[in-house]
């Protein structure tokens, strides 16, 4: 996997691994936190579309700090910027609720397996739906520090935890999927992008 920098500081990344036998080419690229996402699509929507060739382009940020009752406004929001063009249908926009941390949780067995005490972290994990935690990510850190360790929401802290995160079974139990809207609709969007 390469890394390609671009701007004046290194802000945005652009992972790119390719594969000549690969049927779908998939970019990831980092804007460089939730507030740039909105406005990155906005500005780059058409050429990306239209100019580079991609079918879809996939927004994805977290919905804090605005409140729940607000999504749907910053959906909304987001979507009225492309009221006039024809590749509108071509973009997705995800909002976790309330952050992306909220997925992580959907792992319940990963945390538990951790502890030393697994009760305690049943305890904390006490929302059958991972979206109603206000700070997913602090709450993280609060099983994290039980164990020693802590979650300061950056980049490195995320990959170590998503690379021991079952996607199997989150993306393929329906029953997990149904304990976060935004997770399943982040699934069934990257399926009809690939479908």
């Amino acid at each position: 996997m390469s890394q390609k920098y671009r701007g004046n500081k290194g802000i945005e990344r652009i992972y790119e691994k390719t594969n000549p036998l690969a049927k779908f080419f998939v970019l990831i690229y980092d804007v460089g936190g939730d507030g740039g996402v909105s406005s990155r699509l906005w500005e780059q929507a058409e050429r990306m579309i239209k100019g580079s060739g991609y079918s879809y382009l996939i927004g994805l940020r977290d919905l804090y700090p605005a409140k729940q009752d607000q999504r749907d406004r910053v959906i909304s929001t987001f979507y009225k910027k492309f009221d006039n063009s024809d590749y509108k249908y071509r973009i997705k926009y995800i909002l976790a609720i309330m952050e992306i941390e909220a997925w992580f949780l959907l792992d319940r067995n990963l945390f538990i397996e951790m502890a030393k005490r697994p009760n305690d972290i049943e305890c904390l994990l006490n929302n059958e739906c991972t979206e109603l935690y206000p700070h997913p990510s602090k709450l993280i850190d609060q099983i994290l520090r039980l164990i020693g360790k802590e979650y300061k929401k950056n980049e490195s802290d995320s990959y170590k935890i998503t690379n021991e995160i079952n996607f199997t079974h989150l993306c393929c139990s329906e029953e997990i999927r149904a304990k976060s809207e935004s997770w399943h609709c982040f699934i069934e969007c990257v399926n009809d992008c690939f479908s």
